[in-house]
Order: structure tokens, then sequence, then C-alpha cells
């Protein structure tokens, strides 16, 4: 099951990449295509870890009655999910 959404992800990155390389266009068009793909990809990086990096701050000063009633509330939120998937 993990290669099928595997392979899913893959598919829809081709489909979002394929139009690039039929435009017919120029290399230099293609190349800064790239070059913004990669910018917005980064910029989204960093911004996730520093997020990360906050919330691991926020996780460390939490009493533990706060801790565990995040990790219930997160516990019911998976179990909703994964009711609702299949």
């Amino acid at each position: 099951m993990v290669r099928q959404l595997g392979t899913e992800v893959l598919e829809v990155l081709n489909n979002i990449f394929t139009p690039l390389q039929n435009i017919g266009t120029s290399s230099l068009t293609t190349l800064l295509a790239v070059v913004g793909i990669t910018l917005i990809i980064l910029v989204a990086l960093g911004y996730m870890v520093y997020g990360l990096i906050k919330l691991g701050k926020l996780l460390f000063s939490m009493r533990v009655k706060e801790f565990s009633l995040i990790m219930l509330g997160l516990g019911i939120v998976f179990l909703v999910v994964a009711i609702i998937m299949p």
C-alpha cells in the first residue's frame, strides 16, 4: 500500500511538471520556471523548520496535564481520519 501512495504522489508531480517540458519554449524559460519552483520549495521548507522549532519549544514548556490533553486530542483526530479515509 505504501508503494501505491508513493507512485500516486509521483504521478501527481509528473503531471505538474509535464507542461513545462511540452511548451516548446527555450531552455531559459524552463530554467526560470525550475528556479522559481525551487525558490518556492525552499521558502516552504524554511517555514516548516521554523514551525517545527516553535512546536518543539511549546511542547517542552508544557505541563504534563496540557501535554496529555493535546495527545488525547491528537489521538481522537487520527481515529476520526482513519474512520473517514476508507
